[in-house]
């Protein structure tokens, strides 16, 4: 019992460590932004995107707690026994993937440059690939070996697990597409939504396919 909270102390002391140098970290990222900043710029939503902040800033400190919630979970699966060898290998895949993913994704945040969104976009298209894959490998696994392990509750957990995995980078990748600061902040050329909704495969693909109708009904 002692241990348990001694650890609990320690995870509580780590954290609070981590949330100061993020806090002194982003504060710094300003600092520098502010430095860089055009003087002359008069428009106080360009000054004010122009800075490291927002949800990009929360985006940036998501990226560490991912890794952290990795790590402590690949922890966890370390200790699970033979009969759930293929579940243990799967969760250590895919937390490594995410771990990595991660990192690439706090590195090339920092970087003011206009493909950074577009790579970050990309990093995001693969998690939802790769993390859907292997989520739908386990339930499959799970369905094909039933086991005591494999519960009515462990298929919903990972139904649940899926859906994240959808909708965690979908909603990033939006971010990414439309957020005023990421085209200010990576000096992207500023388009309304509207603009950036007729630039999509959807939109081009339903065009054309008015076009060629209204072609087939004048000929």
């Amino acid at each position: 019992m002692s241990n348990t909270i001694e650890m609990q102390k320690a995870a509580v002391g780590l954290a609070l460590i981590i949330v100061i140098m993020l806090a002194i970290a982003i504060l710094i990222i300003r600092i520098k932004d502010r430095r860089i900043l055009n003087k002359n710029i008069q428009d106080k939503t360009i000054k004010q995107n122009s800075k490291f902040g927002g949800i990009l800033s929360f985006f940036w400190v998501i990226c560490f707690y991912q890794i952290i919630v990795r790590l402590f979970d690949t922890a966890n699966a370390e200790r699970l026994g033979q009969s759930l060898e293929f579940y243990k290998n799967t969760i250590i895949v895919q937390n490594t993937f995410m771990i990595l993913l991660a990192c690439y994704q706090i590195c090339i945040t920092l970087k003011r440059k206009e493909q950074t969104p577009k790579k970050l976009i990309k990093s995001h298209i693969v998690m939802l690939i790769v993390n859907t894959i292997i989520t739908l490998t386990r339930i499959i696994y799970a369905y094909i070996n039933p086991s005591q392990y494999y519960t009515k509750e462990y298929f919903i957990q990972e139904a649940n697990i899926l859906i994240s995995n959808i909708t965690y980078p979908l909603v990033w990748i939006i971010y990414f597409k439309i957020s005023k600061r990421v085209q200010i902040y990576y000096y992207l050329p500023q388009k309304k939504l509207k603009e950036i909704l007729k630039e999509t495969k959807i939109y081009q693909y339903i065009k054309r396919k008015k076009t060629n109708e209204t072609k087939a009904k004048t000929n």
